[in-house]
């Protein structure tokens, strides 16, 4: 069951949930990134694996996790927020 205290979630990196990426745009960025072509894991659209952009990628190693905005690569090592990607590239609708 969810918590819905009065404090905000907070991010890794110190970015509130709540200022950042709403699921559409999330989606927006995602495709725009890494495209349409991913797997699904668990059986949720929650977590993601997609080819990863940082290295050769033979099979998809670049998980995301929607709901905590976050993605972290098993070939590569990269990680990190979806937000501080986003700004990172210069997109500018984060």
């Amino acid at each position: 069951m969810a918590n819905f205290s009065s404090e905000k979630a907070m991010l890794s990196d110190g970015f509130l949930m709540d200022d950042i990426l709403t699921l559409s745009v999330v989606e927006e960025f995602l495709d725009e990134l890494l495209g349409k072509d991913y797997k699904r894991v668990g059986g949720s659209d929650i977590e993601r694996l997609y080819h990863c952009k940082w290295h050769e990628d033979s099979h998809k190693s670049l998980s995301v996790n929607i709901e905590k905005r976050c993605y972290n690569c098993h070939g590569c090592g990269a990680h990190g927020s979806l937000y501080k990607l986003a700004k990172e590239m210069g997109w500018e609708k984060p």
